[in-house]
């Protein structure tokens, strides 16, 4: 380590979530990190899943001591519920795993933000964006340029052509495909094997090639 570096944050992993979360801790492993267990709100303390213990709920999250030392993997599949475990492990000085499996192949001119999971087999093109807790599932193409804002979820097989813009918690279903220069609103779903070839506003759900609106996500008033 050189003068001005800081050391590496070695500190054990805890995933938050059994559900994605069982895919995250064989990424772990493939890593070579230490998994301290999980934490989940529907399974009971000492249960073990995949060889790997449930260590309790949400509480743990207030134990200032049990934050602090450990690094957090939030793997639930709606990103604003994983943006929110973030500020709540980093207000108690928790840290964030940023997880990136050996298959996948990420450019150098890439940048991947914190807490964010590439589980495998994807590719990340030159000058690609990733912000916080976003979740890559396995098999994905994100293509030049592309930039996916906090809490953005990328299912399996999805593929985006170059300058595609996610913007914050939206979600992408299995195998949806968006091509070039199209922009995917905020919390906006697309479903699955759908074919965004147009900009979607936020707050929808769209389905079908080309994708179309069939329903509003907005709060009702």
């Amino acid at each position: 380590m050189t003068a001005g570096q800081s050391s590496p944050d070695v500190r054990p992993v805890v995933i938050i979530g059994t559900g994605e979360g069982r895919c995250v801790l064989e990424t772990c492993r493939d890593l070579g990190l230490e998994v301290a267990g999980f934490i989940d709100t529907k399974r009971p303390a000492g249960e073990v899943v995949n060889g790997c213990p449930v260590l309790g709920g949400e509480a743990l999250l207030e134990d200032a001591g049990f934050v602090a030392a450990h690094r957090f993997a939030p793997s639930v599949g709606d990103g604003g519920k994983r943006l929110a475990y973030a500020a709540r492990v980093e207000r108690l000085g928790g840290g964030l795993a940023t997880l990136v499996h050996p298959s996948n192949i990420v450019s150098p001119w890439a940048e991947v933000g914190a807490g964010s999971i590439l589980l495998g087999k994807s590719v990340v093109n030159p000058n690609a964006w990733l912000g916080r807790c976003v979740l890559i599932d396995w098999d994905c193409t994100l293509g030049h340029d592309d930039r996916l804002e906090d809490g953005v979820f990328v299912a399996p097989g999805c593929h985006l052509g170059g300058r595609v813009v996610c913007e914050a918690e939206s979600f992408l279903g299995l195998g949806a495909v968006v091509v070039p220069d199209v922009r995917i609103g905020r919390r906006t779903i697309l479903g699955a094997g759908s074919v965004a070839t147009e900009d979607l506003p936020a707050e929808i759900v769209a389905v079908g090639n080309p994708a179309r609106m069939v329903k509003s996500r907005k709060p009702a008033a």
